[in-house]
């Protein structure tokens, strides 16, 4: 297990909230800057090396920063000619390497970049308020230092990718709200000032063993030198370079590696050829892509290495780098026939080329370059490159795990294999960058001096170049030396201009070579070379916390293009829909009523409502969704009051239920007190300096105690005054853990003689809601999930008995006594609905409550509710009514589903959650659905109908799929509606797809019908009746893959006939008002 500063720093403050040593001298001895009020941080180097640490993290975010494997590292690399990406492995990266991108295409990293300089900003702001007492200046300058580089380097990337972006050189709070984007020259001057003053900070030449991968004076150096260079200032570069190349970088500090492969594994890491390192981790758990930290490995094997070995081969190496490599053979009698950087880069069959390398097999010898060649043949299948050396077959190894004893090595859950950093710079590009400097002013001695340095380690001839000779070879040397590192495409970029970059990839068959093009901005006609994303425009609302004004984002949106020269733009940080490519409703303000006469029908089938005696069904009590433990994530958003309105708004899922949770963290772990806290600050900026980075880790530990539940305090505080009618609900995972049979907030059960006191507590803790914020609330579960006591997060075993006892004898009495007659006791909430088909130990919640009732028969007159959650529940035959309940009509709900098990966020998704809504209304008959958690980050999960941002504070946000199914019921079936019967009528002419599915509601004079359409293949049209009844008018909102609550009014024919179009994978409502017949 490795271990350095930033790998443990970083899980540190994911894991704890917290590092509580005192031992200055040890930057692994620090507090979590976002755990602590303004009051007792900024004191101590501690405090200001913590907050350092977080301004780290972004630009190496495991998927989504600019280094992440996802949007970073693939795109990187497929835009040049040296890699391959496999034809539609990945859509949105394929449209990248094919320069076929759009506005909406994938992901971006431009938020992981910005978020970095908000956290330089944050350091820079705040690291003089550090008393002289708690830090000597050399540490305060060496702080400085570190933090002017990270923010110099993100600009540096920002503007060298996008061109114009807003310039912040303080926290965005205090800087102006809508920043204009500053002008090229402006950013580029920043970067070299920020890289100029960092450099004159008091930063080590050499890192002590457990700082390493924190910034030294030479990664500054180098850095200045890169942002010169691209510019094309030769002469400033150089001078910077020629530091490099003195005591006491070289010799000293830096040298190449004598073996190049020891730059790509795990055993070599932070060597004396790196220069800027990124730490990942095999800390952590073993799943992937969680940004939150849960795992700090790296992803890229993942995505990268061949599938034998557990990755994903998304991207191969191309014929022209292969040609490359074998273009120049070594001396006579060398170890090897070719390139020595070549055996490291890549897998192949050297005995193939006549090498006198021999073949060999990796992965602690179990595959060979034939096994791991038919592994990846389904991936090669749809399209790949094809090879006429050798034996054809060449598969990319550097940064693969090859070198690991292990047959998936590659894969997610090797902790070896995601433990690799990623090398940033390494002190070849300095000696390359100084030989091109050299070259571009006239110094052919330097850049040959430079030249022979990494011509002599990749074990080629001793050679000369003349000044016309030289830039062909430094070209060369980089393109073998940082083949699959991406540098081939801003190396091409700084060396060419558009058409020419564009006859070289033509030339190399680069796949989409053709597409390459320059772009000009309609609104402007301004000419660019590279990609330009308006950030002004595109991405302040983004970024910075300003107003939502979905107008203008579609405006906006409408306006965006993507240049094929650089990174495309991107709206989202986790890629699907963006709010600017589905209809969203502004405010209606045209007139519900029949304004006409719609053409006479052509169809005879006839859906058919009735609501007279005897077709009526459960009240709707009303939809909503939980929050919990992910509050704070949306609290921690920038957009987090839009998110609330997209929740519960009018323009949004318009939700009436708010599930939270009585926390188990209100007891003080240390006093054993239970404290409230609600006379906290709240109402807090989501970049509050005391609260970003503050990662949840540990399910409901004390670590992340406060940012939890303030967050959950900011939502209720905005409800409350937005939305007087919310029914709020609050669940318990875990009572206070000093009246449980164990010392643990997970596991255990509630003692009896305890049940008084916990009682009194769920009472407190209402009255103390109540009182703050002014609310009713509703009902209060005792007991969330009690069957699943075998997890991580925080839980507490009850039986059918125990909560029945509880609740009748203890809880309700209290209640009454309380005058709290009218809060309902929300009782089972186990883990499956009707059958636990995934796992014998947990407990079906309609079991579950039967068994409650059938051991106190009271309850029924108890004010109680019936709930349970729906996981495991893919068989739709087995959401099915709890008989029990209704027949002592005790209300039901469902309070918690998900797909907690898969990541989905397509159209299909989002249907199959459309007839999951639908069951459980239709044949479960529930009062109420309540989805598990209304907005948070999902990296593997479903769990979610908004997708946040993982970083914080969060800068982006977007509506998921099932979002716009969940609101095609949400905002219409209206709490206090009654479900009634529906039919659907076929004709011999007119038949219904056998995939349809329907319910129908009534709410005094207001109707709704949602149907489902399933079938893949059949729309259809159907007049729509209601018996004994007439319409006074129809609306109807269709979502499908196409249109998202798209709103049509349905006007009767001359005869008095309406009828509704149904398409294919769509759900359509209908709803509008009803008269009687002799009104008409």
């Amino acid at each position: 297990m490795k271990k350095n500063w930033l790998s443990y720093i970083c899980m540190a403050v994911l894991l704890s909230g917290v590092l509580s040593s005192c031992n200055e001298s040890s930057f692994l001895d620090l507090k979590d800057p976002n755990h602590f009020t303004g009051d007792n941080f900024w004191k101590n180097k501690a405090d200001a090396e913590s907050a350092l640490a977080a301004a780290y993290s972004p630009i190496k975010y495991q998927m989504y920063g600019y280094f992440g494997a996802f949007d970073g590292w693939l795109n990187l690399n497929g835009r040049g000619d040296d890699i391959f990406t496999i034809t539609n492995e990945e859509p949105g990266m394929w449209a990248i390497a094919n320069f076929q991108n759009s506005p909406t295409t994938g992901n971006d990293p431009y938020g992981a970049l910005f978020t970095g300089v908000q956290r330089a900003n944050v350091v820079l702001r705040y690291i003089d308020n550090v008393p002289t007492t708690g830090i000597t200046e050399e540490d305060r300058s060496m702080i400085k230092g570190e933090a002017l580089f990270l923010r110099g380097y993100q600009y540096f990337l920002l503007v060298n990718n996008y061109k114009e972006v807003p310039l912040r050189i303080i926290p965005s709070n205090e800087d102006e709200p809508n920043k204009p984007a500053a002008s090229e020259a402006v950013l580029w001057k920043q970067a070299e000032d920020d890289l100029t003053e960092a450099i004159k900070c008091n930063l080590p030449v050499t890192r002590v063993a457990d700082e390493k991968g924190r910034i030294e004076k030479g990664a500054a150096i180098a850095m200045l030198a890169k942002v010169y260079l691209t510019q094309h200032k030769y002469p400033e570069a150089k001078a910077q370079l020629d530091l490099l190349l003195k005591a006491p970088y070289y010799p000293g500090r830096y040298n190449l590696m004598e073996n190049f492969a020891e730059n790509f594994t795990t055993a070599k890491e932070n060597n004396e050829e790196s220069v800027f390192e990124l730490q990942y981790s095999s800390d952590g758990d073993l799943t992937w892509g969680n940004e939150s930290g849960i795992n700090l490995g790296s992803s890229i094997p993942q995505f990268i290495d061949p599938v034998n070995s557990g990755g994903w081969a998304k991207i191969m190496p191309t014929s022209f780098i292969v040609g490359q490599f074998i273009s120049e053979e070594r001396p006579a009698g060398a170890d090897t026939k070719f390139d020595k950087r070549m055996y490291p880069s890549l897998f192949f069959n050297p005995e193939a080329l006549g090498d006198v390398v021999k073949n060999e097999s990796w992965y602690g010898g179990n595959y060979s370059m034939e096994k791991l060649w038919e592994g990846n043949a389904g991936k090669m299948a749809g399209g790949a490159p094809t090879f006429s050396m050798g034996d054809g077959k060449f598969l990319l190894k550097k940064y693969t795990a090859y070198y690991v004893n292990d047959e998936a090595a590659d894969n997610m859950g090797n902790k070896e294999g995601k433990a690799n950093n990623v090398r940033v710079m390494r002190f070849a590009e300095v000696l390359l960058m100084y030989a091109e400097a050299c070259a571009k002013t006239n110094d052919v001695t330097g850049a040959n001096y430079a030249l022979k340095l990494i011509r002599e380690r990749a074990g080629l001839a001793d050679k000369t170049f003349t000044q016309d000779q030289l830039m062909d070879q430094i070209e060369h040397q980089c393109l073998l030396e940082f083949f699959g590192e991406g540098h081939r495409f801003d190396d091409l970029k700084r060396w060419y201009t558009t058409n020419e970059i564009k006859t070289i990839l033509k030339a190399n068959d680069k796949q989409g070579a053709d597409n390459f093009q320059e772009q000009v901005l309609s609104d402007s006609n301004r000419r660019i070379e590279q990609q330009l994303c308006n950030a002004t425009n595109r991405f302040m609302e983004i970024i910075f916390p300003i107003t939502y004004n979905r107008k203008i984002m579609k405006k906006i949106y409408a306006l965006l293009f993507v240049s094929l020269l650089l990174f495309i733009g991107y709206s989202c940080e986790d890629g699907s829909l963006s709010h600017g490519d589905v209809y969203i409703p502004d405010p209606v303000e045209e007139s519900d009523e029949d304004d006409g006469f719609a053409t006479e029908p052509t169809t005879t089938s006839v859906v058919r409502m009735s609501i007279g005696e005897g077709h009526q069904h459960q009240m709707i009590d009303g939809f909503g969704c939980g929050f919990a433990e992910w509050s704070h994530r949306i609290w921690n958003n920038n957009h987090r009051d839009a998110v609330m309105a997209d929740l519960f708004g009018d323009n949004g899922l318009k939700l009436n239920i708010f599930r939270g949770e009585v926390f188990p963290h209100y007891q003080d772990d240390v006093t054993g007190e239970i404290e409230f806290g609600m006379d906290r600050n709240f109402n807090l900026p989501a970049d509050e300096p005391k609260y970003m980075n503050n990662y949840w880790f540990k399910y409901h530990g004390a670590e992340c105690a406060e940012q939890v539940q303030l967050g959950q305090m900011w939502l209720v505080d905005y409800l409350s005054r937005k939305h007087k009618s919310m029914k709020y609900m609050f669940s318990v995972w875990s009572p206070p853990k000093k009246w449980k049979d164990k010392d643990s907030n997970s596991g255990g059960s509630l003692k009896a003689i305890h049940y008084e006191d916990y009682a009194n507590y769920l009472i407190d803790f209402v009255k103390e809601y109540e009182k703050k914020f002014g609310i009713n609330i509703y009902g209060l579960s005792p007991t969330n999930e009690p069957d699943n006591t075998f997890t991580a997060w925080s839980t507490c075993k009850w039986t059918p008995e125990q909560l029945a006892d509880f609740s009748h004898n203890t809880f309700r009495k209290s209640l009454d006594a309380a005058g709290y007659n009218d809060k309902k006791i929300i009782m089972g909430e186990c883990s499956s609905w009707w059958k636990a088909s995934y796992s014998s130990f947990l407990t079906a919640s309609n079991q579950f409550f039967k068994k409650c009732l059938e051991s106190e028969a009271s309850l029924a007159n108890d004010n109680v509710i019936a709930a349970g959650h729906g996981y495991s529940m893919s068989n739709l035959d087995n959401i099915l009514p709890f008989d029990e309940a209704v027949n002592a009509n005790i209300p039901v709900w469902m309070t918690e589903n998900c797909d907690n098990l898969k990541r989905s966020e397509d159209w299909n998704d989002a249907m199959k959650w459309a007839r999951n809504f639908h069951y459980y209304l239709a044949q479960a008959n529930v009062n109420a659905y309540i989805w598990w958690a209304g907005a948070r980050p999902c990296s593997t999960t479903g769990e979610n109908l908004i997708q946040l941002e993982e970083a914080i504070p969060g800068t982006t946000y977007y509506r998921v799929p099932r979002y716009y199914t969940y609101g095609q019921f949400t905002r219409f079936i209206e709490a206090g509606s009654h479900r009634v019967d529906v039919e659907a009528i076929p004709s011999e002419e007119d038949q219904f797809p056998a995939e349809l599915l329907m319910s129908a509601y009534v709410k005094d004079n207001t109707y709704t019908i949602v149907l489902v359409n399933s079938s893949e293949k059949e729309s259809f049209s159907t007049l729509v009746e209601i018996e004994g009844k007439s319409f006074q008018n129809m609306i109807a909102y269709t979502s499908s893959e196409d249109v998202k609550w798209q709103r049509k009014k349905i006007n009767p024919s001359l005869s008095g006939l309406r009828s509704i179009t149904v398409p294919k994978l769509s759900v359509v409502t209908v709803t509008g008002k009803i008269k009687d017949i002799a009104a008409e």
